[in-house]
């Protein structure tokens, strides 16, 4: 990595930025393996941030966006061996 003069004036990264950030990576990893995931960047998404293509034996079956949010809420499962995420569709 580049070193960044400390003076300079680049954008700072928010604290609701990094956890967006967050989520997308978890959703990204824990999507199943059918699933092709492209990123919908750009500010003409109106809050849609992955197109989903669902694809089975080789074949696109089905496409669907999803809006991603993040949270830091999290809770421990009963036995306490993991975190439960709601997820909404």
């Amino acid at each position: 990595m580049v070193g960044i003069p400390e003076d300079s004036r680049l954008p700072e990264e928010s604290e609701s930025q990094e956890i967006g950030q967050h989520a997308v990576r978890a959703f990204m990893i824990h999507s199943p393996r059918n699933w092709r995931l492209k990123p919908t960047d750009g500010d003409d998404d109106f809050g849609l941030d992955m197109q989903v293509q669902v694809v089975e034996n080789a074949r696109v079956v089905g496409l669907f966006h999803a809006q991603i949010k993040g949270s830091c809420n999290k809770r421990l499962s009963a036995d306490g061996t993991y975190y439960a995420v709601r997820l909404g569709a």
